[in-house]
């Protein structure tokens, strides 16, 4: 029997899952370190639209998924809605933003490599309401967070507004979503 040649990524990733608003209640799924664990993984979990009011986190191993991660603290979150009508397309999308993440696809023109390294994770959270996905960057720099949002816009096909919002802003207000935020795209 001959031995299966795995193909190794970049980073290694982390899939955590928590339900509803229960961080505490977090469970770290599995670590990714090549193209066979990916689609292994992702074959075998459900698929978003047959869950209930969920979240999963996908992101650098070593970085947890929260604001207050040392790594976290000085950089933000690309944030963008789903509405319920678009329920049924969720899963592409959060297939899609997985792809360019291991693929460290989400290049912009004019400075190609920059995106990659300034991101490490990304979040969906689905809810009755609709649903939201964030992509989580190192720095605030409002140049090099117009390169990713306006990556981010072309590569996901984003319809309506993408908003950055930087951790210590949400830190301080106690909220991710609400209030204002530093970078806007329409």
């Amino acid at each position: 029997m001959s031995e299966v040649t795995k193909h190794p990524l970049e980073y290694s990733w982390n899939v955590t899952f928590w339900p509803s608003n229960e961080w505490e209640n977090s469970k770290h799924i599995i670590t990714i370190s090549t193209i066979e664990d990916f689609w292994g993984t992702y074959n075998n979990l459900p698929h978003l639209t047959e869950l209930g009011k969920v979240n999963f986190a996908f992101f650098h191993d070593g970085i947890r998924p929260i604001w207050e991660d040392e790594i976290n603290r000085k950089g933000g979150k690309w944030i963008w809605e789903y509405p319920r009508y678009m329920r049924s397309e969720i899963d592409v999308h959060w297939l899609n933003l997985l792809l360019l993440l291991i693929g460290e696809t989400l290049i912009s023109e004019s400075t190609p490599t920059i995106c990659d390294r300034e991101i490490f994770g990304a979040t969906v959270h689905t809810r009755s309401a609709g649903d939201r996905m964030t992509l989580w960057t190192r720095s605030t720099d409002p140049e090099i967070q117009r390169e990713i949002g306006k990556a981010l816009q072309m590569k996901m096909n984003i319809q309506g507004s993408l908003f950055f919002k930087s951790h210590c802003d949400a830190i301080q207000i106690n909220s991710s979503y609400h209030s204002s935020a530093k970078i806007v795209l329409q």
